[in-house]
Parts: C-alpha cells; structure tokens; sequence
C-alpha cells in the first residue's frame, strides 16, 4: 500500500474561508446596538410574572366555570 498525501483544493478552502467570514459577520450582529437594544436581551423576570398572572386567571376561570357546571 502507498500513502499518499492529500491535499487541500482551494476550491474548499475558499469555501471554509467563506464559511468563516459569514460566521464573524453573524456573531458582530449579534453584539450590535440594533440586537442588544431588541426584546430578546431584556430580563426574563417581566415575561415570567406576566406569565404567572394569565395562568393564575385561567386557573380561576376554570375552577369558577367547574363550580357552575357541577
């Protein structure tokens, strides 16, 4: 059996490059002032107690609606 070497063809390695180049343009997205600023990076405490409140009406709701059809 022979070895023989492989070698890389710039066609994939222009590929990957760009591939790498997409992905840096992607991640500075992501530290920009338009995504930071946007609703995704805002605390999650808001969102939970919102949350919290609408499931405890429907609680109420359901067990109300219970009380009158029993």
């Amino acid at each position: 059996m022979s070895k023989t070497e492989v070698d890389i063809s710039s066609g994939m390695m222009l590929t990957s490059q760009s591939l790498n180049q997409d992905l840096v343009r992607q991640l500075n997205a992501l530290s920009s002032e338009e995504h930071t600023s946007s609703d995704c990076w805002r605390p999650a405490r808001p969102m939970i107690v919102e949350s919290s409140l609408w499931i405890l009406i429907a609680a109420i709701l359901w067990i109300g609606i219970l009380m009158l059809v029993v």
